[in-house]
C-alpha cells in the first residue's frame, strides 16, 4: 500500500481507478507479411475488415501493404499483407510515407486511402486496387508549425542526448500522426465535408479542416481547434490514433502501452484510458499502432513481422 501523502504513480492509479474494464481483453490474429522487417503505421476501414500499413513488398519495394481480415476454419482470424498498386501522387513527388488514414466515405471507404507524405504540404489519395480513382487530393496549411521545438523520435529516445538538446531543439515542427475524422460541433453534428486530426513532432494534436467561411471546392486545411498542447512525455508517431465510432480519438501510448480516449465533441477531453497487455513469452512486448474498426481496436506489435491483436470495445463504452 501507500505511504500518507505517498502519491501513485500514474500507471499505478490508472489501474486502481474507477474505469471500467481497464485492460481489453483481445484474441491474436494470425497475420502474415512479404518481408522480414518492421513495418510502419496501420489503418482500418470502418468495417474493421481491410487493413493498411507500410513496408517492403516481396520484390523488395517500399509502399503500401493491404491486407483482408479472413475466418480460419478453426474459426480464428488471419490477416495476409500484400503489396499494394504504386501510388502515382507519390512516385510523381518524390515522398515517402508519414501515415495514412481511411477517409471513410461513401466509394473511398476500402478501395483508396488518404496518405500524409513526410514534411508534406497536403494530403493525397493511394490506391488500394487496381482502377481506383485516387485523383483526389487535399492541402494543407503549415503556416501554424513552429520553426523550433519538434522533436527527433531518435533523439528523444535516448537520455543523454535529449539531456544535451534541452530547450535548445532547433528541429522545426512536423506533422507526425494523421486520422481522418468529422469535423464536429459541440452539438454533435457534423459540420463540412471533412476534417482531420493530426499530432506534431511538438507534442501538439489539432484538428485541421476547412475555414469557417471558405466556398471553394478544395479549400486550405488549417487549426480548427488545439485538442491537446502536451501529448504525454513523447511526441505521437504514425499509427498512433484512431477514431472511435465517428466522435473519440483513440491516442496510443507506446511507451506505457495504454491506449487513451479523448471525445472530440467536447475538444478533446479525455473519458477514460484502457491498458493494453503485453504479448509475448516474456510478457514484455510493446505496441506500435492502432486502428479501429466494426466495433474493435486494432494493435500492431512492435517487432518484426508483428501480429495484430483485435481488442472488443466494451459495450458500455
Amino acid at each position: 500500500g501507500l505511504e500518507p501523502r505517498e502519491v501513485a504513480p500514474l500507471p499505478l492509479l490508472q489501474t486502481r481507478s474507477a474505469v471500467v474494464h481497464p485492460f481489453l481483453r483481445g484474441e491474436r490474429v494470425h497475420t502474415t507479411w512479404p518481408m522480414v522487417e518492421r513495418s510502419h503505421g496501420l489503418a482500418c476501414d470502418v468495417a474493421g475488415g481491410v487493413f493498411v500499413s507500410a513496408g517492403r513488398s516481396a520484390s523488395g519495394r517500399r509502399g503500401l501493404l493491404r491486407g483482408r481480415l479472413t475466418i480460419r476454419a478453426n474459426a480464428s482470424k488471419a490477416v495476409a499483407f500484400d503489396a499494394a498498386p504504386p501510388c502515382p501522387a507519390l512516385s510523381a513527388k518524390g515522398s515517402s510515407l508519414q501515415d495514412f488514414s481511411f477517409a471513410g466515405r461513401g466509394k473511398y471507404s476500402a478501395d483508396v486511402i488518404s496518405v500524409l507524405p513526410t514534411g508534406g504540404s497536403g494530403l493525397v489519395h493511394c490506391p488500394l486496387r487496381e482502377g481506383a480513382d485516387a485523383s483526389w487530393q487535399q492541402p494543407l496549411g503549415r503556416a501554424w508549425l513552429e520553426d523550433r521545438g519538434g522533436v527527433v523520435e531518435d533523439v528523444e529516445d535516448d537520455e543523454d542526448v535529449a539531456d544535451i538538446v534541452g530547450d535548445f531543439a532547433l528541429q522545426a515542427e512536423e506533422l507526425s500522426a494523421l486520422t481522418l475524422a468529422p469535423c464536429l460541433t459541440g452539438s454533435g453534428s457534423a459540420q463540412g465535408d471533412g476534417c482531420a486530426v493530426v499530432s506534431t513532432t511538438a507534442k501538439r494534436m489539432v484538428l485541421l479542416g476547412a475555414p469557417a467561411s471558405s466556398t471553394t471546392p478544395s479549400p486550405l486545411w488549417v487549426p480548427r481547434q488545439l485538442l491537446r498542447n502536451v501529448i504525454g512525455h513523447s511526441a505521437t508517431g504514425p499509427g498512433a490514433l484512431a477514431l472511435l465510432d465517428g466522435r473519440y480519438l483513440g491516442v496510443l501510448d507506446k511507451a506505457n502501452s495504454l491506449l487513451h480516449v479523448l471525445d472530440l465533441q467536447r475538444q478533446g477531453h479525455p473519458t477514460r484510458s484502457w491498458r493494453l497487455p503485453h504479448h509475448g513469452r516474456d510478457g514484455t512486448g510493446a505496441w506500435s499502432s492502432i486502428c479501429a474498426g466494426g466495433g474493435a481496436i486494432f494493435a500492431m506489435e512492435d517487432h518484426e513481422r508483428p501480429s495484430l491483436w483485435r481488442f472488443p470495445l466494451p459495450a458500455n463504452s
